[in-house]
């Protein structure tokens, strides 16, 4: 399984979660290694202490994937644009663990890891590894998402959405709280509302455990 791709493996379609015979299909002019764990967690830990340089509030969701709350450092940076702080970031750890990253920005976590996903290069779709949200545009943003791309809207939750013709965010956004609440619990309803609008009330934790690498997911989050 691949635990983590370089930008150059992405330009040939590998992603992490990748099996690893089908990443070496895929690198036609180059060869596919699996890491060790260890070696994983010790860079996740030296992305860790970048971060923190930052002054930041970092939280390790997982061996590659970490939130950084950058609230009240506007000072701090000049008020210069939260892309370009993310940029700095990612030639400071490229500079100290020789790895690149992907970050995205928003007002809240999951929009910054749907960012994220954004920056990421992909087959005709170069990207510079960072793509910031702005409050103002967040709305927008939100459109282009399959609720399959929203993260706790499950397979099952999925299901059930679409037995209401609710498939995209852009289908949900364009029904009122009180009609999904007619259609589910009131709690469902109003995360779905909320999350299709790109709120999200979770906050960043400093002292959460980050997952085991075997569970390295899809996007960062970073």
């Amino acid at each position: 399984m691949v635990t983590s791709a370089s930008y150059e493996a992405r330009a040939f379609g590998v992603h992490s979660a990748m099996p690893m015979a089908r990443a070496v299909r895929l690198l036609s002019r180059g060869n596919g290694r699996a890491g060790a764990v260890d070696a994983c967690a010790q860079k996740g830990r030296e992305i860790g202490m970048v971060a923190a340089a930052l002054h930041s509030v970092v939280e390790q969701a997982s061996s590659d994937e970490f939130y950084l709350d950058l609230s009240g450092t506007e000072e701090l940076y000049g008020r210069e644009p939260l892309a370009a702080t993310a940029r700095r970031m990612r030639d400071a750890v490229l500079a100290e663990t020789l790895l690149t990253l992907s970050i995205g920005g928003g007002t809240s976590k999951f929009v910054a890891k749907l960012a994220a996903g954004l920056a990421k290069p992909r087959p005709g779709r170069p990207a510079d590894g960072v793509h910031v949200v702005s409050p103002a545009r967040r709305p927008i943003f939100m459109l282009q998402f399959a609720l399959a791309d929203i993260p706790l809207i499950g397979p099952r939750f999925q299901e059930r959405l679409g037995r209401f013709g609710l498939r995209t965010v852009r289908d949900v956004v364009r029904c009122d709280r009180e009609t999904l609440i007619g259609w589910l619990e009131s709690e469902r309803a109003r995360g779905c509302h909320e999350r299709a609008r790109g709120v999200d009330r979770a906050q960043v934790e400093t002292n959460r455990e980050a997952k085991s690498v075997s569970r390295t997911r899809r996007s960062p989050r970073t």
